[in-house]
């Protein structure tokens, strides 16, 4: 230890080795002291180590659950993609079946039209012609009024086996 004293300037210094006032303290307490310090220094510092390779461990376990709950999430994905391809390309066939249903409406509406009008026109001429109020022609032009409502059945009419609710 060495101590510098200025008076003139009225500054002074202290310089003291603190390690060796520690060992000389110590060895005026305890001659063992050394020994005690080491295995208590060495304890603390495997204990540090433990805790650190703990650390180490438990991060990568979370790292392992994260990528694992990361996978699961991804899959979950993965399978609702699927599920929504699966319901448009559901969609779109239903679509399709239904342009076909109403391409088939349209022409058997146009076809009985014309025999609507055909039937309607030839009986009530002929009933006409023949002069007979109860001939036969007259139930021919009212057959066809009664085919008209087979247009109506046809639209009125849907196919309710088609009308399926598809549950994902």
């Amino acid at each position: 230890m060495k101590l510098n004293i200025d008076i003139k300037n009225k500054k002074g210094s202290l310089y003291a080795d603190v390690k060796q006032l520690v060992e000389k303290g110590m060895n005026l307490h305890d001659k063992e002291w050394k020994d005690k310090f080491n295995t208590r220094h060495i304890a603390k510092k495997e204990l540090i180590e433990f805790q650190h390779k703990q650390k180490i461990e438990m991060e990568e376990q979370s790292k392992t659950k994260k990528n694992w709950i990361q996978k699961i999430i991804e899959e979950q994905r993965k399978t609702k993609e699927l599920e929504l391809e699966y319901r448009r390309r559901i969609e779109e066939e239903e679509r399709k079946e239904q342009q076909k249903v109403l391409k088939i409406k349209i022409i058997f509406s146009v076809i009985l039209g014309i025999l609507i009008i055909i039937f309607v026109a030839v009986g009530f001429l002929l009933g006409n012609v023949s002069g007979d109020p109860d001939s036969g022609w007259y139930m021919i032009g009212i057959l066809g009024i009664c085919t008209g409502l087979g247009i109506g059945s046809i639209w009125i009419s849907e196919n309710k086996s088609k009308k399926k609710k598809y549950k994902y």
